[in-house]
């Protein structure tokens, strides 16, 4: 079933309000509500993060190399941005058909874009879930005291 790029952002920011814990979503439960196992390696230059499936489980995998010289937030946003490859449906399916969604594994790349943008909005809405933002938001103070 196809997404459109709005349900994609309803999808992300109903789940990112559904884990929200101590004014952050919580990554790690909801995979591990959704059996997806985190796995943190030395991976190179490879890639960042990466959802893969194999034999009928999904995982994330985490670059220990790619992420320890990244700016703080990087981390979450890349766990995010699987969880967003899993939560979309095409992504997902294409994963379980044994196709890969890295840049290597896509002929075009237009259709890399599309996937990698999608997963993008979904990372960005479920770490910051409108109706939260909204909220908290308007508790700060306008200005430079409430930077």
């Amino acid at each position: 079933m196809l997404q459109s790029f709005d349900d994609i952002i309803l999808l992300a920011n109903e789940i990112g309000n559904n884990y929200l814990s101590a004014k952050k979503v919580n990554l790690k439960k909801i995979a591990r509500d959704n059996e997806i196992t985190i796995v943190v390696g030395n991976y190179g230059n490879c890639f960042v993060g990466q959802l893969t499936h194999y034999m009928g489980e999904f995982f994330i995998l985490l670059n220990k190399d790619e992420l320890e010289k990244a700016e703080n937030g990087r981390l979450r946003f890349t766990i995010a941005h699987e969880l967003g490859h899993f939560f979309i449906d095409d992504h997902r399916s294409k994963l379980r058909q044994g196709i890969s969604l890295s840049f290597k594994g896509i002929s075009s790349e237009q259709k890399f874009n599309k996937f990698e943008h999608q997963a993008n909005s979904f990372a960005a809405n479920l770490l910051m879930p409108k109706e939260n933002f909204i909220r908290r938001s308007k508790k700060i103070e306008i200005g430079i005291p409430g930077i």
